[in-house]
């Protein structure tokens, strides 16, 4: 066997992982690090010295050749980063991760039996063991499992971690969310390479676990090298990102009993790339192979890492710590007596409207064999149900008090005052026109009828005076000073009561900039709900160059004219008869101001209160490069033709008289137009085919 004797210096600290290349994930560490070590030279010069580190304790440590570990313990605390989606995953996946890793890590995988002869007599016992802590940093009863509301969930990277991250000293922070912006499938970070504040694993939620939405497979053995990674190993090719380049057999991962190798992709046990078979079955190998070992020199490596406490995982493996984190029970067990009652809505929101139903979810520690719910103002007012459903009947601000109790009788009580709130959100008439006048708009019906939620800073949406879309107000959304990076405000209608029988559309007008043409990252999305926004469908978002509705600008943007603002109309087909509200959620993501007029829910054929007026165009469909006629029996004061995203067409408009007008398009391409006629009552949108 060969055995690889190059020392490559800090190169080799950033061989991470994100999932294995055959499954089409790339390599996060490398990038990460680089990024963190850019912005912080301190910690650049501690890795480029860790290898030295190690080599000192390499030799006086008397934990080698895979000696026994006394079975250390590491507390493993998981954050799902989730926005409702299938990458909020159940505790039994979590747990089935946690598993997992205990085989992996304890040489208990029950096949080994493709593992090349040449390499089973030095399959380690790593003799780690991994346990979901039972107290939190405070010293307060926990699951080990957490989970948090964050839409950058589909794009992470360190900055889901801010404010979450439990001691790092203590525990291994795992961060699951639904891709990594880089399009990792995870990474992680050598021990003694970053601080505290971001030590840890990302890790996509379909690589996580073995049941639920895990992709099963190869991608099973993904924590496993993350965790290798996290405890200070390298790939078994070296330092490189670049798996099956031949140069790589000039490299070596630190590890003597590792074969040199270029490493690669799918499976081929008798690979041989370095002059020796390589070791394709290797956790830190990328081959499409089912993982199932690690060697002892790997295992002496990681023990070396804890033995000289870097990144302070000696600290985090000890007896004492485990005390503290409550992880000194039994391996695949957990606490069965009674610590903590606790609960939560299962719904996205604690404010409800009348007659809508809320459901109810124990999060109770730990062995709790009976429950017993009070509700004041709701129906039933008990229950003895784990996670009960109760309707609310009537408006008003209730308590809920949760009793739960063990087989002895023991019990205790919790009680969350003003938890549910039963808020008539107000009522707004079909057909709905919203211009933004009224300045008790987001005030408690029945003064107001819309809502406004802005977690995360200080902007909020609100009535803006001195400019709108065709009149002087609007609702403005100041975010130009806002710095935090995907932060989300969102404003929300009243009900509002489609009839039955009629062919439901939406329309509003917005006006918004971006700071450069570089970054054109905001977003608007419009949403509707019909259960009183307990859930919400998506019907349109606005991003890109469709919301920019003016050149950039640096400087905080108002819109000073009717060009600078674009029309959206959207087709509510399924929801006539039904009460609904619209939602607009607008994500920031370095963009400048944006604003909101004329929000229109109404008759697809009879818009802004016109049910009555009498619009006649002709021809209609017609053709490129033709003229419509139209006549009305209200006096027109312009016109508008529009495409499918909102964008206005050049026409040339042509007065008759003030009730009858020509109106000449261009070499317009085929497809189905907008066509708007504005009076002083209201507007008037038919559609307009060209052919």
């Amino acid at each position: 066997m060969i055995l690889k004797k190059i020392n490559i210096g800090i190169l080799a600290l950033l061989a991470g992982i994100s999932g294995l290349k055959a499954q089409h994930f790339n390599c996060g560490t490398v990038e990460m690090t680089e990024a963190y070590h850019a912005t912080h030279p301190e910690w650049a010069e501690k890795a480029s010295q860790l290898e030295q580190r190690i080599k000192k304790i390499q030799a006086s440590s008397d934990e080698k050749t895979g000696a026994k570990s006394n079975h250390l313990v590491v507390p493993i605390v998981f954050h799902i980063i989730h926005d409702g989606g299938s990458e909020n995953i159940s505790d039994a996946q979590i747990k089935s991760e946690v598993a997992n890793l205990n085989l992996r890590y304890n040489n208990e995988m029950w096949d080994t039996t493709e593992v090349a002869p040449a390499f089973k007599g030095i399959i380690a016992d790593v003799g780690i063991e991994f346990r979901l802590p039972t107290k939190d940093p405070q010293g307060e009863c926990t699951t080990g499992i957490i989970r948090y509301r964050d839409s950058r969930t589909s794009s992470a990277g360190d900055e889901v971690k801010q404010g979450r991250q439990w001691d790092a000293r203590k525990y291994l922070n795992v961060y699951v969310v639904r891709n990594i912006g880089s399009g990792a499938g995870g990474y992680a970070y050598i021990p003694g390479t970053v601080g505290p504040d971001i030590d840890g694993i990302v890790v996509r939620s379909d690589l996580t676990g073995t049941i639920g939405t895990s992709r099963g497979g190869t991608r099973q053995s993904t924590m496993a090298h993350e965790v290798g990674h996290w405890l200070g190993l390298r790939h078994t090719w070296g330092p490189t990102n670049t798996p099956g380049m031949a140069s790589n057999c000039e490299f070596d991962d630190e590890v003597e009993d590792t074969p040199l190798t270029t490493g690669g992709f799918g499976c081929n046990p008798n690979r041989v790339t370095c002059g020796s078979l390589d070791n394709v079955h290797n956790y830190m190998d990328y081959t499409g192979c089912l993982a199932r070992m690690f060697t002892n020199g790997q295992k002496d490596r990681m023990l070396n890492f804890i033995a000289g406490n870097i990144g302070d995982r000696g600290n985090l493996t000890s007896a004492a710590n485990a005390v503290v984190t409550g992880t000194d029970y039994p391996r695949d067990s957990f606490p069965d007596y009674l610590c903590k009652a606790e609960f939560s809505l299962q719904s996205a929101t604690e404010e409800i409207c009348p007659g809508s139903e809320v459901s109810f979810l124990d999060e109770s520690l730990f062995g709790v064999d009976a429950w017993k719910w009070t509700f004041p103002g709701g129906i039933p007012s008990v229950s003895t149900e784990k996670n009960p459903t109760i309707l609310y009947n009537e408006s008003g601000v209730y308590d809920v008090t949760l009793t739960i109790y063990d087989d002895n009788g023991d019990s205790l009580v919790t009680t969350k005052q003003d938890y549910v709130t039963v808020a008539d959100p107000g009522a707004m008439d079909f057909p709905a026109i919203e211009n933004f006048y009224n300045p008790f708009l987001f005030e408690p019906a029945p003064e107001g009828y819309f809502t406004r939620e802005n977690p995360g800073d200080d902007s909020f949406w609100e009535i803006v005076e001195g400019m709108g879309y065709r009149d002087d107000r609007c609702a403005g959304l100041y975010t130009h000073f806002v710095t935090t990076f995907n932060n989300v405000d969102i404003m929300t209608s009243g009900l509002i009561q489609i009839p039955d029988g009629v062919f439901p559309y939406m329309s509003f007008a917005y006006s918004h900039v971006y700071k450069n043409n570089e970054q054109k990252n905001d977003f608007l999305e419009v949403s509707i709900s019909n259960d009183c926004g307990l859930t919400w469908d998506s019907l349109t978002t606005i991003a890109g160059d469709e919301f920019a509705t003016a050149s950039p600008r640096e400087n905080s943007f108002e819109p000073t004219s009717v060009a600078q603002w674009r029309e959206k109309q959207v087709e509510l087909d399924g929801y006539a008869g039904e009460s609904v509200r619209i939602r607009f959620k607008y994500t920031h993501r370095g963009g400048n101001n944006v604003f909101i007029d004329r929000l229109e829910v109404t008759e697809a054929m009879s818009i802004s209160g016109l049910d009555e007026v009498k619009v006649d165009l002709f021809p209609n469909p017609t053709s490129a490069n033709s003229s419509f006629q139209i006549t009305t029996d209200r006096e027109i004061e312009y016109l508008v033709l529009s495409n499918q995203i909102g964008q206005k067409i050049a026409v040339n408009a042509k007065q008759k008289d003030s009730k009858n007008w020509e109106l000449s398009v261009g070499d317009i391409s085929n497809g189905i137009y907008y066509f708007s006629v504005i009076t002083k009552s209201g507007t008037k949108t038919l559609p307009v085919i060209i052919k």
